[in-house]
């Protein structure tokens, strides 16, 4: 019995022997056909971590954050179909929420939660379609996308929105590691109290200028910008009560037909265009005219008048008696100035002025005009003319006429020739006559006489030297 005991434990040790050995030989064998194998399926894998580490590379750390996404409730799908580590999309099974709305906006998901294959993703999202995924989202940051966090998931995983990573981008923004996306609004306008409360825009528009003090001509201040109107009215204060200031526009060294203030040039003076010219002056000072000024209208002078450095001391009323006494006549400023006011004058008179000129044959006949130097118009002109002849006998032809200042002229004539006796002769009603042509007195003033030959000179005499005399 003891005999066939040991028999069995031997065989049943032998055999336990031999099945250890079966299964290390069949691991071996196992091994070397699995391992190309394996080597086959990582080999792409790695391939593809390679390309998405690439692509993360590209994506801004701060991408998240920049929006907040849109939180759902109780929200659970899973995949329709697998996504890989390269995908940057994928579709639900269910994309509605529990009030029955489809999924909208940028939403961030949970996916296969609990597991060793868990991953939070972000992306834009319409109804069951989730489009331009951010993958690996970092578990503590939030706003990291982490390469090696990217999972394979097969179709049917599980799909739900938590509260993260909303919080960590909450975070992140409430700590200043982020950007508020949009601007923030009250329900209602408000009051802050303390320094550090946050204002908005109303109440800092109220308050901009708030217990700013208004502008004196010693302290930097608050003004108002006067109008047009209250500019020319010189107004001081506006209707806030600030002092007004000028408005530039309201200066130009231009007239531009509207009230303004006019700027001098360049060259320190006013423009002559912001002149009034038909305004009647009141000139209370000594005004001094450098240059000729004319007067077109009647001027009244009522006070002390220069006038080429004489004082005319005289009323409106001696001007008129001024006017009356010596109105047509020449007499200077200071001869009148001394009848006027019982000064002492000379005997007011012209002497006899003489003047001298000639006329050609070839002059022909017309007016011919001479300045006498009377200074007043004459009441009697005498002129006497000489005219020798060319030819053999050298006759001197010679003429005496004389006229009054109404034209009431008288000639006489003669001639004188070397070989005989003189022949005398008078030719009425002309001022030059006989051989040295026929010329008449045409017309006077107190600066010229004109004369009008009706005859030329003579040809065989060639030019009349004449001699003019007038008298007043």
């Amino acid at each position: 019995m003891n005999n066939e005991k040991s028999k069995f434990l031997k065989i049943y040790w032998w055999a336990g022997i031999f099945c250890v050995l079966a299964g290390i030989v069949a691991s071996i064998v196992s091994l070397s056909m699995v391992r190309p194998i394996v080597q086959q399926v990582v080999t792409p894998t790695e391939i593809i971590r390679e390309t998405i580490s690439h692509v993360y590379e590209d994506i801004p750390e701060d991408i998240l954050g920049a929006t907040i996404p849109v939180t759902v409730a109780v929200f659970e799908s899973s995949l329709q179909a697998t996504i890989n580590v390269s995908s940057t999309s994928m579709t639900l099974n269910s994309g509605t929420t529990k009030s029955g709305d489809n999924l909208s906006g940028y939403i961030c998901f949970t996916l296969n939660e609990g597991t060793s294959n868990e991953e939070y993703t972000c992306g834009t999202a319409s109804g069951t379609s989730v489009t331009s995924l951010v993958r690996g989202i970092d578990p503590v940051d939030g706003d990291l996308a982490v390469e090696a966090l990217i999972k394979t998931h097969r179709r049917g995983a599980s799909v739900k929105i938590t509260n993260y990573p909303q919080l960590a981008i909450v975070s992140r923004i409430l700590n200043g590691d982020e950007t508020i996306p949009n601007l923030l609004t009250y329900a209602a306008t408000t009051t802050p109290v303390n320094q550090t409360d946050i204002v908005h825009k109303y109440y800092v528009d109220t308050v901009a200028i708030a217990g700013a003090s208004n502008a004196t001509t010693s302290l930097q201040g608050l003004v108002e910008m006067a109008t047009n109107a209250e500019l020319v009215a010189g107004t001081e204060k506006g209707s806030t009560g600030a002092n007004l200031c000028a408005n530039t526009a309201d200066f130009g060294n231009t007239s531009s037909a509207k009230q303004m203030v006019a700027v001098t040039d360049a060259d320190g003076d006013i423009p002559g265009e912001f002149m009034e010219l038909d305004f009647a002056y009141a000139w209370s000072g000594n005004s001094t005219f450098a240059g000729m000024s004319t007067f077109n209208a009647t001027t009244n002078l009522t006070s002390i008048f220069q006038l080429n450095s004489v004082n005319v001391s005289t009323t409106a009323a001696l001007l008129n008696e001024a006017t009356d006494l010596f109105e047509g006549s020449d007499i200077t400023a200071t001869e009148a100035e001394d009848l006027t006011d019982s000064g002492t004058s000379t005997i007011h008179s012209h002497p006899m002025a003489v003047t001298q000129t000639t006329r050609t044959n070839a002059a022909g006949t017309g007016d011919q005009t001479i300045a006498h130097g009377l200074g007043v118009a004459p009441n009697l002109i005498v002129v006497n003319a000489v005219c020798i002849e060319t030819a053999a006998d050298l006759d001197t032809e010679q003429s005496r006429g004389h006229a009054t200042g109404t034209g009431d002229d008288e000639c006489q004539k003669w001639s004188a020739r070397p070989t005989g006796s003189g022949i005398a002769g008078q030719i009425d009603d002309a001022l030059i006559c006989g051989g040295n042509g026929v010329a008449n007195l045409s017309t006077t003033d107190a600066t010229n006489i004109t004369i009008n030959w009706s005859s030329a000179v003579p040809s065989d005499c060639g030019t009349a030297y004449i001699q003019i005399e007038t008298w007043y």
